[in-house]
């Protein structure tokens, strides 16, 4: 009888019985099977279970390796909210259904499979009868369609690396190894199931709703021949198995245990805690190395970064600087530093298994750079080098450092905890700090902060500004309810002076109680931050620090949300004592509107509106302006908006040097805003009203560009 016969001749295909009759309700309580079908000698067992141990010990001896190689301290400080949300909800992962959704299938596939194989464990090992009745065919049922999707995904993952070859995939042997032995170990599965149904007639078979269809060709062989090739196919697979198992670390789903761990120590990864109290350091000896010059520098939480990276590309997509054509990807810094780091790695061999564990590392993990698709120049650097190689200047190229905008939208996008910033910001550090290398146009920047304590020196005094504009400038010992902070870059520029005008008028029309230091501001030190000049940060941090305790205040209000982030996160690192209450000037209008006490007139332009990266990414403040922009006009969204906002261009210090390389960064976003046909644009950041008021001028759109203080100011009742 060929098999079209059989198949459609088959009660579950042709659906000639009754449901009730096919599945076998009445007695589903009974329902089960042999576990050690057809191996049923003890020696069978034995070898499986001394094959079983000898992969988990070898599994776990790699992990304890991987565990020395990050230098991790599993006592340090626990995110388990991050872990919850990542484990539970996949909530970054499914914001991309094209990857989210096949990644969600074989994920679950792998843990139902996992609680499957573990309940037949306890049910034989421990004598813990549990695996028959509901029990048993729900996690039959389940187990069966869910292999079947994982064969899917784990095909359509194999088609995308390697027949179309997506160019945000880079594929190593271990993508190969992980996808293709996941689909193999489910087809085995499914052929074990199906010639066990088609020897045993098992009463459940149907069930076993893709094992029975798989057994179905099986049907008139010999009873023996069948168990004979069960025999076979059981072995195969069992070997299989535990071979896939040892073989774990060496692939992506290593990050199955690398990415809870980079997710629930995310909170370490604070680079700033290490050069607390510097120049003092540097006097004393405890440090004599600032930032990373090669990859033994790496600390902990940014080695396991680079366990935890699945190369999915999220981070290039929506870097600025990869979008404008620059050398900086976000990927490729994680995955040509784990490169270099693996290769430092397998240069010390010891043991037997460690010279194991080095040769498996060489050939699945790290591959011949040259051969992988889609491979990349720095990734072929990495591994030709040694181990000690200068990650600016031997890895990578200087541009490829200072492309970075700081703007966090790769740290946004990662599914997996992995802070791309700081690395840049190490690196940088090392570049400035230790080799007084940092790009040429910003030389002059950090020489006058140096001097002057300020990025920009202005003819125009604050002090006598803020005096014309009837503002009480403070002396030590004055008290206010709010400290007006104003920044480097407002005082002398007539286009951002109006910003700070249209504040004082909010101000004096609600009637707060404000001032504001003068000329005894110094700059927050974020530029010298982000130029990776961390003596002179610490310097202006130590000087601010000391004169704002010379006055009194409930509340410091900035209208640069660096400032704002300076103050609300970075201060406090340096001195314990200092909890001050900061709020973005966009934080303040919205209180003042939501009580009550400001009024605003509605008009009929058509407004839409830039977040600042600093405001929206770094601090979480997207909600506050849109609710006091609707209304005074109607309000447009670009599509990159609130955390996925695109940068203006000027953040990581590049408002003070230009690299001319690509498209400048404020043209992208200006395009973006002007698709909308918008009347103004609303910004919340000196820097990104420049930006884009550039980005306007360049591109000749016809929008305004305004602060939400400007356009506050200008819809108060007359």
């Amino acid at each position: 009888m060929t098999f079209g016969k059989i198949f459609f001749r088959h009660p579950l295909i042709s659906m000639r019985f009754s449901v009730r009759k096919i599945y076998n309700f009445e007695l589903v309580e009974e329902a089960t099977r042999e576990i050690f079908f057809n191996v049923t000698h003890p020696l069978n067992r034995w070898f499986m279970y001394l094959l079983f141990f000898l992969s988990l010990f070898y599994l776990m001896y790699v992990f304890y390796l991987r565990l020395k190689l990050w230098g991790f301290n599993l006592k340090q400080k626990k995110d388990f909210a991050a872990l919850f949300d990542s484990l539970f909800t996949q909530r970054k992962l499914l914001e991309k259904a094209k990857t989210g959704l096949p990644h969600l299938g074989i994920y679950l596939g792998f843990i139902i499979l996992t609680i499957t194989t573990t309940t037949v464990f306890i049910h034989y090992d421990f004598g813990w009868e549990i695996y028959k009745g509901i029990l048993y065919v729900v996690l039959t049922v389940l187990s069966d369609f869910f292999g079947l999707f994982v064969i899917i995904f784990c095909c359509q993952f194999i088609f995308r690396r390697y027949f179309l070859q997506e160019e945000s995939l880079i594929s190593k042997p271990q993508d190969l190894v992980l996808t293709a032995g996941l689909a193999i170990l489910c087809i085995q599965g499914f052929i074990l199931e199906g010639l066990r149904v088609a020897i045993t007639g098992d009463p459940w078979k149907y069930y076993s709703t893709i094992g029975y269809l798989v057994g179905l060709p099986f049907e008139g062989f010999s009873v023996q021949g069948l168990k004979n090739f069960h025999f076979i196919n059981w072995w195969v697979h069992t070997v299989s198995v535990f071979v896939f198992f040892a073989l774990l670390p060496y692939t992506k789903a290593f990050h199955l245990v690398a990415a809870p761990l980079n997710l629930l120590f995310r909170q370490n990864s604070n680079s700033d805690k290490k050069y607390l109290n510097l120049l003092e350091s540097f006097e004393t000896g405890k440090i004599n190395k600032v930032g990373y010059q090669n990859v033994n520098d790496l600390e902990a939480k940014h080695r396991l970064d680079l366990d935890a990276c699945t190369s999915c590309g999220r981070c290039q997509e929506v870097c600025p600087a990869f979008a404008t054509g620059k050398p900086l990807s976000p990927k490729w810094l994680i995955l040509a530093l784990k490169q270099s780091l693996y290769k430092q790695y397998t240069e010390k061999k010891h043991s037997f298994l460690q010279k194991l564990d080095c040769f498996l590392v060489e050939t699945l993990t790290l591959g011949v750079p040259e051969r992988l698709v889609n491979s990349n120049e720095a990734l072929i650097r990495a591994v030709r080098l040694n181990g000690k190689s200068a990650i600016l200047g031997d890895i990578f190229d200087d541009d490829f450092f200072w492309s970075c905008t700081t703007c966090n939208a790769c740290v946004e996008a990662c599914p997996v905890g992995i802070d791309h910033v700081d690395h840049i910001r190490e690196v940088r550090r090392f570049a400035t700090t230790m080799e007084g290398k940092p790009p040429k146009e910003a030389f002059q920047t950090l020489r006058v902060l140096q001097d002057s304590g300020l990025s920009q020196v202005s003819s125009v005094s604050k002090s006598e500004f803020f005096k014309t504009l009837g503002v009480r400038v403070l002396n030590p010992g004055d008290k206010v309810d709010y400290l007006l902070w104003v920044g480097c870059i407002s005082c002398g520029d007539r286009r951002k002076e109006k910003i700070l005008e249209a504040l004082v008028k909010i101000f004096k029309y609600v009637g707060l109680d404000f001032g504001v230091l003068g000329d005894r501001e110094a700059c927050s030190g974020d530029p010298a931050k982000q130029l990776g000049d961390e003596a002179t940060r610490q310097m202006l941090v130590a000087k601010n620090i000391e004169t704002l305790k010379t006055v009194q205040f409930t509340t410091l209000v900035t209208h640069c949300p660096h400032c704002a982030y300076a103050f609300s996160v970075d201060y406090r690192l340096f001195d314990s004592e200092f909890r001050v209450k900061v709020l973005h000037h966009s934080q303040l209008i919205y209180y003042l509107v939501e009580s009550g006490r400001l009024k605003l007139s509605s008009g009929n332009q058509t407004v839409s509106i830039h977040d600042p990266c600093y405001l929206a990414r770094y601090l979480g403040i997207s909600e506050e302006p849109r609710s006091v922009l609707v209304r005074i006009g109607d309000l447009k969204e670009p599509k990159r908006s609130r955390k996925k906002t695109f940068c203006c261009g000027a953040g990581g210090g590049q408002y003070f040097y230009d690299l001319k390389i690509g498209e400048r960064v404020n043209i992208n976003r200006s395009k973006e805003l002007n698709e909308l046909k918008p009347d103004v644009v609303i910004t919340m950041c000196p820097f990104c009203n420049q930006m884009i008021s550039d980005g306007k001028s360049l591109i000749s759109a016809n929008f305004e560009v305004k602060d939400l203080a400007e356009a506050v100011a200008e819809s108060l009742p007359s």
